[in-house]
């Protein structure tokens, strides 16, 4: 497997080798990349090329320093699995985490400070271990979909070689395909002082790019190899098409500008609107990254398997007359999109002010949490309210999902306002025989840890939640739901701080039952929540009515993009 670091890196850095030879590192060496199954009765993986976490720690470190040339993000993705237990990501389901694939990292900040020899590298490299424990930092270590991970990228590369899907040359090819676009070394900080669009896939959600979240230096162009492309140049996201919001992402360039590694370039040929290719590709880029990309946890397409496509071309008088109609619905979407905007910073402001100043208070007193009005009281949840967390029935028992009757809340479902429906329900005799515990209407959950930690809902029927939420219920005379609910969304930041130190953030019932919050009257608590109610309610109803209009748009595309409605020219 080692032949690989060779096509990722030419030679590896002295200070990777001299890394891989402390205890931690070594230790993966007799940790598979395959989760155990190796040790299986299953043949296919008896005769697969041995491939360890060893192996592959030190592919992705090569991987990112061969992009951006920075110590600290290569060193991070040097130790991204240094905790990772013996089969692995088997552990995750036991966890609860087998989606996100974190849990394997709790122990990384651990793992790194009782390795002595380690600690004493980082220091000589002048690192810190909070600066290299958590590679989720990082650009290009573990980016969010669609930008290139190199961690997907390598164990994808490293599982095709293994499994010999692939031959060493294959893979060279396929990695020499990601230099289309590319990131100027974050070592070098004038790269990013010029005035050149430089364009990453998370933008690509804009239809026409003018400006980028960066610019680089014509330096950067040059040093990086990177191409210009012109004005009216088409791209779409090549990486990260598991997800369904990053399949079918694209943009038009409103201005010459560069792209990363993440995004594909291309110009349409003459008599072809790149405006029409632009809504061709929002109607069938999520089946197109389904169709071609399957067989990888981080899939991606090249430049290959976009020149096979087929796309039905009218004559370029009627391709403009089909964009100019999805153009206009596109502007309506963009009308109320600033709408929603605009509420939301309201909204921001409000709280800001309702849950700081209050309501007509003249007065102010200062005190642990900060100048609050003198009519005002800090008190910590547990003197408003009561709280509780939640459990997991035993997954070895069937009958306790199947049928349910309670709502069964799990931390990711906390994204609205409101929780009355679940993807799971439990049995009567699932509450009885685990630590779930039925929360009446009205309790605010909070996510206790995870990505999740601090999102928030209010229950709106009777439900359970599992171990990771926390639910509170007010006591009616002196704490009101709903201030309670947005004022804990107003502490979010400050809550979740509270549980730092780890590989992910964690709170507990204890962190929560003992924090401060500044409590008006009732009264006035009702008044507060009402206001912002109010904006959450104009919010949801241009939310809405973008719905619906994104509902017209699709079903305009699909008769228009087919040809099964025709439009005069």
């Amino acid at each position: 497997m080692d032949q690989l670091w060779k096509i990722y890196y030419q030679e590896m850095t002295e200070f990777i080798k001299v890394l891989i030879q402390t205890p931690s590192l070594q230790r993966l060496k007799d940790i598979g990349m395959n989760c155990g199954v190796e040790y299986t009765n299953f043949s296919f993986f008896q005769n697969i090329i041995p491939y360890s976490r060893y192996e592959h720690s030190i592919g992705v470190s090569l991987i990112v320093y061969h992009f951006t040339h920075d110590k600290k993000q290569t060193v991070a993705g040097l130790l991204h699995d240094i905790a990772t237990p013996v089969f692995a990501h088997t552990i995750d389901f036991y966890h609860q985490d087998h989606l996100k694939q974190e849990s394997t990292e709790f122990d990384t900040k651990k793992i790194i400070e009782q390795d002595q020899l380690l600690v004493s590298l980082l220091k000589e490299y002048d690192l810190t271990i909070e600066e290299v424990c958590n590679y989720h930092l990082y650009p290009l270590c573990d980016n969010d979909s669609p930008q290139l991970s190199a961690d997907r990228l390598e164990y994808t590369l490293g599982n095709m070689y293994s499994y010999g899907f692939c031959t060493l040359k294959e893979i060279q090819n396929i990695f020499n395909d990601l230099k289309g676009g590319s990131t100027p070394s974050r070592l070098i900080d004038r790269y990013y002082t010029g005035d050149i669009p430089w364009i990453t896939s998370g933008e690509l959600k804009y239809k026409t790019i003018y400006n980028t979240l960066e610019s680089i230096t014509e330096e950067a162009v040059k040093d990086t190899n990177l191409k210009m492309y012109p004005q009216g140049t088409f791209f779409i996201a090549i990486t990260g098409l598991e997800a369904e919001g990053t399949r079918g992402s694209c943009a038009i360039t409103g201005v010459p500008a560069t792209t990363n590694q993440s995004c594909l370039a291309f110009q349409p040929k003459e008599g072809f609107s790149n405006l029409y290719l632009y809504h061709w590709y929002r109607l069938y880029g999520n089946y197109i990254g389904l169709k071609y990309t399957q067989g990888t946890k981080q899939q991606s397409l090249n430049n290959k398997i976009v020149g096979k496509l087929e796309i039905p071309v009218p004559k370029l008088e009627e391709q403009e007359k089909i964009a100019s109609i999805l153009s206009t619905i596109d502007e309506q979407i963009d009308n109320v999109d600033a709408l929603i905007e605009k509420n939301k910073e309201l909204k921001k402001g409000l709280m800001q002010t309702l849950l700081t100043k209050g309501i007509g208070h003249t007065k102010f007193k200062k005190t642990e949490i900060g100048e609050i009005p003198e009519e005002w009281e800090v008190k910590k949840i547990i003197d408003i309210a009561t709280t509780t967390s939640g459990g997991t029935p035993s997954r070895a028992k069937k009958e306790y999902y199947e049928n349910g009757i309670y709502p069964w809340v799990k931390t990711g479902e906390l994204y609205n306002k409101y929780i009355s429906e679940t993807e799971e329900y439990i049995t009567e005799d699932a509450l009885k025989k685990s630590s779930a515990k039925l929360v009446q209407e009205g309790a605010v959950i909070i996510a206790m840890y995870g990505a999740t930690i601090g999102k928030l809902s209010i229950a709106k029927r009777s439900v359970t939640t599992n171990q990771a939420c926390c639910s509170i219920i007010c006591n009616d005379n002196i704490c009101y739901n709903e201030y309670l609910y947005y004022r804990l969304d107003f502490e979010k930041e400050n809550i979740i701080n509270l549980g730092a130190g780890g590989a992910q953030p964690n709170i507990s019932q204890d962190i929560i039952k003992s924090y401060k919050l500044a409590i008006p009257s009732i009264v006035e608590q009702q008044r507060i929540a009402l206001i912002l109610s109010e904006i959450d309610e104009k919010i949801d109803e241009y939310e809405n009515k973008k719905k619906k209009l994104e509902e017209l748009k699709k079903g305009l595309m699909q008769q228009l993009l087919t040809g099964m409605i025709r439009v005069t020219v």
